[in-house]
């Protein structure tokens, strides 16, 4: 029998969380969960502690956000040697045979690939998170397994045996882009990544455009937001990342290009 490691990190969403969690434990599949709170003040820890008594609740230091939140989970799980590690988002909400359908696109890959979840928001049945290359064109699922190499995080499954070559995520990252520098290395390593044939769940589309471009804010307050690690857009992280997998000087362009749009949309 496969031993999975879900891998998720939280912050003030109790009751996504829980529900989250009542999904994932309706799965016919056991699992083990290794949960950050990071430094929640809404109860999140206790209640997950009252409610699934058998989680991992790893406690954050309120400055771990997605990204090192993701790592210090998986740093907690790799100690037992798992068959698998599933990265979950709390506010994603599998369907009853999400993991089965997921084990059984790994095990057609003899389980030296990554899998893949794509999301849909229950309102308008759009795609939240997905598979897609890296030119960014999404993939949606058609029933069959789709070659990607790019994706969001919010429920991968990754085999020992990727683990065992790629590691876990990069620490540098605070929130996004852990998932992408991810999904670089792991391609870097020769290692095929998947959207799976359907569907495994729902996840509300609530992105929002930046404070950081909210004309109301005072220039220097837009300034901090764009480098705080919710803006989806810090400029260090985005040269680390190009510097990283395409050298200096894509970096610095990527990261002029970042500047000039801010100040563009200031003016």
């Amino acid at each position: 029998m496969n031993r999975i490691a879900v891998l998720i990190t939280c912050y003030n969403r109790k009751d996504k969380t829980l529900k989250c969690l009542s999904q994932l434990f309706n799965q016919e599949i056991l699992v083990d969960v290794f949960l950050v709170d990071d430094d929640c003040t809404d109860g999140t820890g206790d209640a997950i502690k009252d409610y699934y008594p058998t989680v991992h609740v790893i406690k954050g230091d309120g400055l771990l956000f997605w990204n090192r939140g993701m790592y210090t989970a998986w740093t907690e799980a790799e100690k037992f040697d798992y068959d698998f590690y599933l990265w979950l988002n709390d506010d994603t909400y599998i369907f009853s045979d999400s993991l089965a359908m997921m084990l059984e696109s790994s095990t057609k890959k003899n389980n030296k690939a990554m899998i893949v979840g794509a999301s849909c928001d229950p309102n308008d049945q759009t795609v939240t998170s997905f598979g897609a290359d890296w030119k960014s064109k999404a993939l949606f699922p058609n029933g069959e397994l789709q070659q990607c190499d790019a994706f969001g995080g919010n429920f991968v499954l990754i085999p020992r045996y990727v683990y065992k070559k790629c590691g876990k995520l990069d620490y540098h990252y605070r929130h996004s882009l852990g998932d992408i520098d991810y999904a670089r290395h792991v391609i870097s390593e020769g290692i095929e990544i998947f959207l799976a044939p359907k569907h495994i769940g729902i996840c509300l589309n609530d992105l929002k455009t930046p404070k950081c471009f909210d004309k109301s804010l005072p220039l220097r307050e837009r300034l901090r937001i764009l480098h705080s690690p919710l803006s989806y857009s810090d400029p260090r992280e985005f040269f680390y990342f190009y510097k990283k997998h395409e050298g200096v000087l894509s970096a610095s362009l990527h990261l002029t290009s970042i500047y000039l749009k801010f100040f563009i949309k200031s003016i």
